[in-house]
């Protein structure tokens, strides 16, 4: 079993927080700053509001930060010899192998804020679900194209030459 190390993609960090995490964050801190204001009149009984919420906002600003920076770091998409392969999990470890065969459709798709990062969604499909079966986030562009193109050859190459091959920009 040779794995195809240019065949291989996983979230790029940056852009998955840019694009899902920071307006986590910014909510966040919209939040602390309504409950700081409610907090004036807290603080008058001599409990000490603020800096409480301030430790908790803190930390879960870095909770927030961590989750994205773990995700991007656990999720693997990569094909093997008659198979492509999803890894995902930290604790639980998840692994789905899906053979080539069964692979109906793939699609690289930006929306406005991808295009933006530079970066795309990669999605599979195979036969029998009527949506796309694995879906990767936040890739960079570059690297999602390559592995869309190498998924393509193997699956020429296997027998799939009437795969559906689109691209959404």
């Amino acid at each position: 079993m040779e794995t195809l190390e240019e065949a291989k993609i996983t979230p790029d960090f940056v852009k998955l927080y840019l694009k899902k995490g920071l307006i986590y964050t910014i909510i966040l801190v919209l939040f602390i700053i309504t409950i700081y204001s409610i907090g004036r009149d807290i603080d008058s009984i001599g409990f000490p509001i603020k800096e409480i919420i301030g430790l908790g906002s803190l930390i879960l600003i870095f909770l927030i930060i961590l989750y994205y920076y773990i995700y991007s770091n656990v999720v693997i998409m990569w094909i093997e010899d008659d198979k492509l392969i999803l890894q995902k999990g930290v604790i639980e470890r998840q692994r789905k192998r899906i053979p080539l065969y069964k692979i109906t459709d793939t699609l690289i798709k930006q929306d406005y804020v991808d295009r933006l990062l530079k970066s795309a969604g990669v999605y599979i499909n195979t036969s029998g679900h009527p949506t796309y079966e694995i879906a990767i986030s936040s890739v960079d562009f570059d690297e999602a194209e390559k592995f869309h193109e190498e998924l393509y050859k193997k699956l020429k190459e296997y027998g799939n030459a009437d795969i559906n091959k689109e691209r959404d920009d």
